[in-house]
């Protein structure tokens, strides 16, 4: 079960800004054993995302130089989808003593309409993966991800279309990119008299760039992708 705390922010060239926070979809998946060895394994995940983050977000925004208003949000800064979205995934992974690799697919189906009259695009990703030991508490990894998804399909009535504000068009959405990334894993692992509370903590951080990027319309591009994550397992 996954609940995310969301907090967007957006500063314009024109001298607008606008922010929205709160939770967003929350979901719920589960994984299923479809084949395993030793040293590899292929297993299922089926989840399912349900609509409780807000497609209302409304901030103060001038149209033209005027008096700020209070209006909705443009598309990217909403909290939730606004539908009920299935997510399969499939997942092959090996190790070996001083290496693991894996490929993974998953995707994004949206299931109708939001109560606003339209829906986010489905997506679709796939990524593989090679890790190398370099000591017992540290690897590195190299890892390829490429990502499709759709445009916005419908339109909410109530964000007005605003040439100077691209994320208000549902034409400015969608696309595809291919992002090449580097990581470096710290895992204590089980040490021999350490406490349980002390052993199974995973530190993760990966560094990525688009290697191919092509969006629909107006939209902002991705320069640089940083993940910091913490892991405990027990």
């Amino acid at each position: 079960v996954m609940a995310p705390f969301k907090n967007l922010d957006m500063d314009m060239a024109n001298g607008n800004s606008m922010e929205s926070s709160g939770l967003g979809d929350v979901k719920i998946s589960g994984l299923i054993p479809l084949w395993e060895n030793d040293r590899r394994r292929i297993h299922l995940t089926a989840g399912i995302s349900y609509p409780t983050g807000s497609i209302k977000e409304t901030d103060a925004m001038s149209m033209g130089g005027g008096m700020p208003m209070n209006m909705r949000l443009g598309y990217p800064m909403q909290l939730g989808s606004g539908t009920f979205d299935l997510l399969p995934n499939l997942t092959y992974f090996a190790q070996e003593d001083e290496a693991s690799w894996g490929a993974q697919v998953s995707s994004v189906i949206r299931m109708g309409e939001n109560s606003e009259n339209y829906s986010f695009g489905n997506g679709f990703m796939a990524t593989a993966w090679y890790a190398h030991k370099l000591s017992n508490l540290l690897s590195a990894s190299v890892r390829i991800k490429g990502n499709t998804w759709g445009k916005i399909d419908g339109q909410d009535s109530e964000i007005v279309v605003n040439p100077m504000m691209s994320p208000t068009d549902p034409a400015n959405s969608g696309g595809d990119r291919i992002d090449l990334l580097f990581g470096l894993n710290l895992l204590t692992g089980s040490v021999q008299g350490r406490s349980q509370m002390a052993n199974g903590h995973r530190l993760a951080i990966e560094v990525g760039f688009p290697i191919h990027q092509d969006l629909n319309g107006n939209q902002m591009e991705t320069d640089l992708r940083i993940m910091l994550g913490w892991q405990w397992a027990f």
